[in-house]
């Protein structure tokens, strides 16, 4: 939960952040992310939201936008470094991710 500026924005396992205006005790905008909401904070306009799975998203003017990626579930198996200098990791989540650490991003 994170109160700010008059409201109280709140998620949970329904994957969805409802942000109340604790004035008129009204829902006054309901996001949904799919996943288990862990964390939530709001700073001004945007909107942070740290999910069950590892991912952190950030939303703006309705614009949803991940800014962090994990393995979702359990351990990390592997980790290796390509020639290039990229990193691959493998979970028991039975993913593959490519990570660039120059860009601090995965695809």
């Amino acid at each position: 939960m994170r109160f700010a500026n008059g409201k109280l924005f709140s998620g949970g396992k329904d994957g969805k952040v409802n942000c109340i205006d604790t004035g008129s005790r009204t829902v006054t905008m309901c996001v949904d992310f799919g996943c288990l909401v862990r964390a939530v904070d709001f700073d001004m306009d945007t909107l942070l939201v740290g999910q069950r799975d590892g991912t952190i998203t950030c939303c703006k003017d309705g614009n949803k936008k991940n800014i962090m990626s994990s393995h979702s579930d359990g351990e990390v198996w592997g980790l290796a470094q390509d020639i290039n200098g990229n990193i691959v990791t493998s979970g028991d989540d039975n993913k593959v991710m490519f990570w660039n650490p120059v860009t601090r991003t995965h695809s």
